[in-house]
């Protein structure tokens, strides 16, 4: 599950962090690189009439964003 993932910037970092858990026998871990992801930004809003959650969620830093697409793909908020 990508939510499981621990974000990095560069590759450099995840390296790091991987050497981290092992040299501390710490298991392993999932990552996302941030330099390696396509997009600095979502795809447009959906068309749909429930709004996408990606659309909802502000990241303090706006380099995540596409962290946050990643995660959360097109899933749609409705009401109950």
């Amino acid at each position: 599950d990508v939510l499981d993932h621990v974000v990095v910037e560069t590759a450099a970092g995840g390296q790091r962090c991987i050497e981290f858990l092992r040299a501390r026998n710490l298991g392993r871990a999932s990552f996302v690189v941030l330099a390696e992801l396509k997009s600095s930004a979502p795809p447009q809003s959906s068309t749909a009439t429930a709004p996408r959650l990606v659309d909802l969620v502000r990241p303090a830093r706006p380099d995540l964003a596409p962290a946050f697409y990643l995660a959360f793909r097109d899933t749609l908020v409705a009401d109950d």
